[in-house]
């Protein structure tokens, strides 16, 4: 802590000074059961310590930060992110990316797949490849857990009081620019070792080639990096704080560009969109906003009330089809109405159509893009349709622009889809006596023709606890019929169990789903088939 609190002092003029070391020492207080601190042991962090940690300092940087939350922009940025996540494997967080208000050029990662930009380092990227390198390490970073590695080695501060030191430096909003880019190096403070910067650019280098980007490119951001420093030794780069070493950088990304190739070409579109993020993103900056409104803000729509008033009293009735229709005709003439296409995209919705529903929700955003409900929708859709990561960011924009109530909803989708309903689960042989491997006995990876039932366990993630009384269960025969939801037994705090008891005749693959709030959050299946012995008396018809 000391030596933190040197660095600082160091960094930061002297009218900060207090400010910072007054919130410097809370770090050193010993936790009285208020303060969240993840750090109390040297333990290496679980995963859902990590997706807390990070979870918290995110909550705690927007409070005290000015984040650009304009749909372009960071709609770009996470679907470039998502093509990077694809080609890496394990992978145990949904990943997040923002982008911070902020001219220096940066980036950094914290536990749980919450990685940062600045304004500066997306308007300086010459092209989306040296953009994607830039991703693609932090993304390195993360999946490779280093932060939760170093702790074994040292203490490190807490990233709730770190990010406290981001408020201290830039609450007067005064503060000059590369004292801002500092106060998030030193707020960060993740000071990996050279070993992990070396993997996270090796694997950076071959995650970005897997999605379709030139490693090469990575080399050429950290050149004009040192072209910079080298130009103006005072105003040093927020990126060679956190990340030193840059000539030895540069030699890896060459060393792995002659070696790799892209493995594909990125998604359709993707480097026009990059293109138009930025182009978007310096026209926020001129204006000072963190969003701009979608086309068909301040027109007037009220012509089309009647007709959506009769359509909506169709729907309600019962008359689905005329009502299609009528929605149909009135998307000819009212296409800058935003509320058309999302009567549209709920439709679509309801009919199990989540494209379509998909589609017109988005168009829905691009004529307004302040709608916090069909933010809410759209995350709803994604979710329906098993797409996790861009389910996430739907209810994240949900969570940032709505109502208390809808905020706190998005929250708890969020919360679902981030830890899951279920953290570990599976079948087993419910001799809990003669085994003590699962809390069902020992795993039963499948069973045989004549077992008398089926026996499924399941523990629940703690961050669901809570809702634990709401969880159902439900079976889906071999067949494909699916059971009436049941209440599985409890078994312990953590613990669920249910049953199935099994016919003498009964095979094939069973599926066991759990649900909440009548969504199905997780399946689990195993196998019902005959044994050798059963197999060869069947096959001689004996």
């Amino acid at each position: 802590m000391r030596r933190l609190a040197s660095l600082v002092l160091r960094r930061f003029p002297l009218a900060l000074a207090p400010a910072v070391v007054s919130l410097l020492a809370m770090a050193c207080v010993q936790n009285d059961g208020t303060r969240w601190t993840p750090l109390e042991t040297f333990e290496l962090m679980s995963l859902d310590d990590e997706r807390v940690l990070g979870m918290e300092f995110d909550q705690e940087l927007e409070r005290h930060f000015r984040l650009i939350r304009d749909p372009v922009v960071v709609g770009f940025l996470h679907d470039l992110g998502q093509q990077i996540v694809t080609g890496v494997e394990p992978q145990p967080f949904v990943y997040r990316f923002q982008v911070v208000e902020a001219p220096q050029l940066n980036a950094f990662a914290v536990p749980g797949g919450y990685i940062y930009f600045h304004t500066g380092t997306l308007l300086a990227a010459t092209s989306v490849d040296e953009l994607a390198a830039v991703m693609a390490h932090e993304v390195a970073h993360v999946n490779k857990r280093h932060l939760a590695h170093r702790r074994q080695d040292r203490q490190l501060p807490s990233l709730l009081t770190q990010a406290a030191l981001i408020a201290a430096s830039v609450a007067s909003q005064n503060a000059a620019p590369l004292i801002t880019g500092m106060a998030i190096n030193v707020a960060v403070d993740l000071h990996y070792s050279r070993t992990d910067e070396a993997e996270s650019d090796r694997l950076g280098a071959i995650y970005a080639s897997r999605a379709g980007f030139e490693p090469a490119h990575g080399a050429r951001f950290f050149e004009r990096i040192l072209e910079q420093q080298r130009a103006s030794p005072g105003d040093i780069p927020p990126y060679l704080f956190s990340h030193p070493a840059v000539d030895e950088r540069i030699a890896i990304y060459r060393d792995r560009a002659m070696t790799l190739r892209p493995a594909r070409e990125p998604l359709p579109g993707t480097r026009e969109r990059f293109r138009a993020m930025q182009a978007r993103l310096a026209q926020l900056l001129d204006e000072g906003r963190v969003e701009l409104p979608g086309r068909s803000a301040g027109l007037d729509h009220s012509a089309n009330d009647a007709a959506l008033e009769a359509i909506e009293a169709q729907f309600d009735a019962g008359q689905t089809d005329t009502a299609l229709v009528g929605l149909t005709q009135l998307s000819l003439t009212a296409r800058d109405d935003p509320r058309v296409s999302f009567r549209i995209a709920r439709a679509l919705h309801a009919s199990g159509r989540l494209d379509g529903a998909i589609a017109a929700y988005r168009h829905t955003l691009e004529l307004d893009t302040g709608r916090a409900m069909v933010y809410y929708e759209l995350g709803r859709a994604y979710r329906d349709r098993d797409d996790r990561l861009r389910a996430v960011f739907a209810f994240e924009q949900a969570a940032k622009r709505g109502t208390r109530d809808l905020g706190a909803r998005a929250r708890w989708e969020i919360t679902k889809l981030t830890f899951g309903v279920v953290a570990e689960s599976g079948f087993a042989d419910d001799d809990t006596a003669a085994s003590d491997e699962t809390p069902a006995g020992r795993p039963a990876p499948h069973y045989r023709v004549g077992a008398p039932e089926l026996v499924w366990w399941g523990r629940v993630s703690g961050a669901v606890l809570a809702r634990k009384d709401d969880i159902t269960v439900r079976w889906v025969m071999p067949d494909g019929k699916a059971s009436a939801p049941i209440t599985p037994a409890a078994d312990g705090r953590l613990h669920l169990i249910a049953r199935r008891p099994l016919a003498a005749s009964e095979r094939g693959h069973f599926t066991l789903e759990v649900l909440i709030d009548d969504h199905v959050a997780h399946r689990d299946g195993v196998d019902v088939h005959p044994s050798a012995g059963q197999s060869a008396r069947e096959n001689t018809g004996r």
